[in-house]
């Protein structure tokens, strides 16, 4: 990156590029990289390019002169950006950040600041059954989320069960998050839960585990269940924190490596509890 700060002249020209190529074709989508190119004169223009980068979405044009550009994932905005001077600020779901970058040194406490407001602000998501054409999405958040992911074939042999269902977290018509559970006579026994990389600690894996609580009762199934890999000390806390705990060791439990996996159990708490 160029160490040396941005000039007016950068900032006006870059900032009116945007702006023409936007009224040109606002649906155009230009790659990532195509941006770094044009922006290398100007920490600012770079400090738009590397929260794309970070993100996972892509920077595309707007015809709004307020937000000239958008960051996008899929063909949803996740949230928009615009540049005036030296300052480069984002609107995300209703909300502005701003920063003035006016030496080196601002950059990386920017992007850290951008990103955790970005990240740290809860998403509403709406949780629905699993359909076929969820399962490039599905298959995404799988294989960035676990060192032994499942294949295809495996969420539709599972799915083929009577007893075995399949769930979908969607935010702005994108699945963020999914979970695969069986139905026994006294209780639930989730085999596969998952949340998007970019979409974690935003609420969204705390809503799937509200929805399935939502379906325990103390007269039939009254408690969840579900292994967890010794190592996996992320998921683990977070079903700590949602109320699960280990009740027991599963020596050599996974076919794919020597873990052990901790069996965790959460009860239905409801009023009624008292009575069972």
């Amino acid at each position: 990156m160029n160490s040396r700060g941005p000039t007016h002249d950068d900032i006006s020209e870059y900032a009116n590029k945007l702006w023409r190529q936007a009224k040109d074709n606002c649906e155009r989508e230009m790659p990532p990289q195509f941006y770094w190119e044009e922006a290398q004169s100007s920490m600012v223009p770079q400090a738009a390019l590397a929260l794309a980068s970070e993100t996972g979405t892509i920077f595309v044009p707007t015809p709004d002169k307020e937000w000239p550009f958008s960051y996008k994932k899929g063909n949803t905005p996740i949230f928009f950006g615009a540049i005036t001077g030296s300052i480069f600020s984002i609107k995300h779901r209703g909300s502005t950040k701003s920063f003035e970058l006016c030496n080196i040194d601002d950059f990386d406490s920017m992007l850290h600041e951008l990103l955790k407001f970005i990240q740290n602000r809860e998403i509403c998501v709406h949780i629905r059954w699993m359909i076929r054409r969820d399962m490039p999405e599905v298959m995404q958040i799988e294989n960035e989320s676990f060192e032994f992911p499942w294949l295809e074939e495996d969420f539709v042999r599972c799915l083929r069960q009577r007893n075995c269902i399949g769930m979908v977290a969607e935010h702005d018509e994108l699945v963020v998050g999914f979970m695969i559970y069986e139905l026994h006579k006294d209780r639930l026994h989730v085999l596969n839960f998952a949340v998007g990389k970019q979409w974690r600690r935003r609420g969204v894996g705390t809503t799937m585990i509200n929805k399935l609580i939502g379906k325990l009762s103390c007269q039939r199934r009254s408690k969840l269940l579900l292994e967890v890999r010794e190592t996996n000390l992320d998921a683990l806390m977070f079903f700590k924190n949602n109320g699960f705990i280990a009740i027991s060791i599963l020596k050599d439990f996974y076919d794919d490596s020597p873990e052990d996996a901790y069996l965790m159990q959460r009860k239905y708490a409801g009023e009624a509890a008292v009575l069972c």
